[in-house]
């Protein structure tokens, strides 16, 4: 299922602000290209006759729950936060069964990356120690 349930709402409410609160602090934020919310499933669709069914149904179902996390978190989870920031960092990606866990339930979630600028920092690095041996 793609519902957020009432369980994992109050996860969220509790987690994502204190997230967001972290990654958009001034020391941070620059260097966030954005925040990915994925949605997995397992390997398993009862009603499908092949592996290429099975994977694109899994495509659809994981990335239905990404959406419905992303749009919880949006409306619900972030009344304090900046909004137009969020707008530019925030993804919904669907995962399929590209990466399972030890068994199918484990494999049935939601996970929330940061990407980073590596150039950027990686460009920093390298500024900072080519003044340092000077």
């Amino acid at each position: 299922t793609s519902n957020v349930k009432e369980r994992f709402k109050k996860i969220l409410q509790d987690f994502f602000p204190r997230y967001i609160e972290i990654l958009s602090r001034p020391e941070f934020k620059e260097y966030i290209e954005e925040i990915k919310i994925e949605g997995h499933t397992s390997d398993e669709w009862s009603a499908s006759s092949s592996l290429d069914e099975r994977y694109i149904n899994n495509v659809l179902l994981s990335q239905k729950r990404a959406l419905e996390v992303l749009k919880y978190c949006f409306e619900e989870a972030s009344n304090t936060l900046d909004k137009k920031w969020l707008i530019e960092i925030l993804r919904a990606n669907g995962v399929s069964f590209a990466k399972p866990l030890a068994n199918p339930d484990a494999s049935r979630r939601v996970e929330f990356k940061a990407v980073v600028k590596t150039k950027e920092k990686i460009l920093e690095i390298l500024d900072i120690a080519e003044n340092v041996n000077r």
